[in-house]
This record gives structure tokens, sequence and C-alpha cells, in this order.
């Protein structure tokens, strides 16, 4: 009999480092400069902040400088206070592991698998992945394989233009294309027709890619529509497989302990009778 299972890994994080450091008395003077200071701090895995320090979940290059000056680092152990902020800084780490073997899709929790071409577009098959860490210090880290229809190459006029001129029917109205800065990694949808020359001039000077729709895809060509949902359905063999490879390349520092190292999430199956789902 086969054991049911999740496409998750469960752990516990019995302590975590945090380090703190005192605001100079010029930042905590200057409440613009330590707001603009505080904003940047969010990019550092801040943990908390209040009026005379904040606390980092990882460790600043220099100790001390003219905004501030390392007082401790110290482990926290559960119940945890800040658990967004915990999850944030657990995402951060396994992003770094799994972009030794996988290539992030743009700046989210996507790292492409394969790659397929379909010129205009390409399929990415992918997985993503979002964790939880509960005040207890329980996580769960569910991965879930997916695909992405994107451009073939970056955006440009020509490009563009020759999207345009091969659509099969012209007089489309509601194709959408998703037009991302890979500068910034901002994104905005356009409907291609009615909004040609936006796209054109917002695609002329900096670096894009697009993603599609598969209303868009299957507007575009049926005959490439069908190419690529062939390769697109979901199988659970097939996606457990996919995912297998993933989980046994991931590799944690010590304090992220994992319950099933290698393996899936194991998980008890009850059956409930029909009974009044409120007891007294």
């Amino acid at each position: 009999m086969e054991v049911p299972l999740i496409t998750s890994k469960t752990g516990v994080l019995s302590q975590i480092s945090t380090h703190k450091y005192a605001f100079s008395e010029g930042y905590k003077s200057n409440s613009d400069k330590r707001n603009k200071f505080i904003s940047w701090l969010e990019h550092q895995y801040l943990y908390e902040v209040t009026e005379d320090s904040f606390t980092l979940l990882q460790p600043l290059e220099a100790k001390s400088n003219p905004q501030y000056k390392h007082l401790q680092s110290v482990y926290i152990t559960p119940p945890y206070a800040n658990t967004t902020k915990i999850s944030s800084y657990v995402g951060h780490l396994l992003r770094g592991n799994l972009s030794s073997f996988y290539k992030q899709f743009l700046n989210y929790n996507t790292f492409v698998v394969e790659g397929l071409n379909f010129p205009p577009f390409k399929l990415l098959k992918a997985f993503e992945f979002n964790i939880e860490v509960f005040t207890d210090g329980e996580f769960l880290i569910h991965f879930l394989p997916i695909s992405k229809i994107v451009s073939n190459t970056q955006l440009t006029p020509t490009y563009l233009k020759n999207l345009k001129s091969d659509l099969i029917i012209s007089n489309v109205g509601d194709l959408e294309i998703n037009v991302i800065s890979l500068d910034k990694y901002k994104s905005k949808k356009f409907r291609l027709l009615e909004e040609f020359e936006k796209i054109i001039q917002l695609t002329s000077d900096s670096k894009y890619v697009g993603t599609f729709d598969y209303h868009f895809l299957a507007t575009f060509s049926p005959e490439i529509f069908a190419k690529i949902t062939e390769c697109t359905v979901k199988e659970i063999n097939k996606s457990l497989a996919f995912l297998r490879e993933v989980m046994q390349r991931i590799d944690m520092p010590d304090f992220v302990k994992f319950h099933s190292p290698k393996e899936f999430t194991k998980i008890n199956l009850k059956i409930y009778s029909n009974q009044s789902n409120l007891l007294i």
C-alpha cells in the first residue's frame, strides 16, 4: 500500500541567530535619514526596529559605521514574534541554494528546470515554492510544478511587429501581453492591438520580457497551442518525479532542520463519519 504524501517539506527552526545594532546619534535625531535607512534595512532581513536600535536576521558586513554600531548577536528560540520576517529569510536562503542548480525566473520563488522553444514563444517547465514559519518554530515549504509561456527573446520593436503581423486573426481585441521589466521586475498588462504603440515605446529603450496566457496562444497559433499543451499535461506520477529531484538537492544551514531531509512529507488520512461538527 502506498503511503499518502504531499509535495511539501516540514521541519523546525529550534533557534535562529539575530544581530542587534544601535542607531548613531545623528540618525536617531534626523527622522528623514533614519526612515530612509530603515527602508534600506527592509532589504537586509530586518526583524524588528525600535527608537534606538534595529535587529537583523543576517549580519551587516561592517560591524559599525557612521549610521550604526553593532551591539550583540544572540540566538532566539520559539515562540517567534515576527514569523513573516523569518519566513522571508528562510525563503532567501532556499533561493540561494536552488540557484546553484536552476535558473531563477525574474525575482520570483520560481525556478526553471527546462526551456522548450516554440518560436516566438518559449515554454518554461518550472517549479515554485512558498514558505510558512509558525510561532512554535515549525515550518512548511510547499513545492508546485508549474509552466510559463514567455517570449523566446527580449521584447524589441522587431519582435513585437512580427508578433502582430503573424496573428492569424487580426481583429481580436482582448489579446493581452504581460510586459515585465528585467531591471526593476515591474510588470504591466497591455492589450496587444489597441495599445501596440505604447508597448513599442516602452520596450525601445530598456530590457523587457513578455509572458502570455493560453488564450493568447490559442488565438495566435492553434498549432503551437496544441504542441505546448501536450507538454504541460499534469500527471501525478510525473509531477512527483519532477519534484523529487528538486527536493533531494536542497541543502540548508544546520538551524533549518527537516523532519524528512530527502523525502516528501507523509500524511495520515482519516475517513470521518457523518456527525455534527459541533461537539459539546
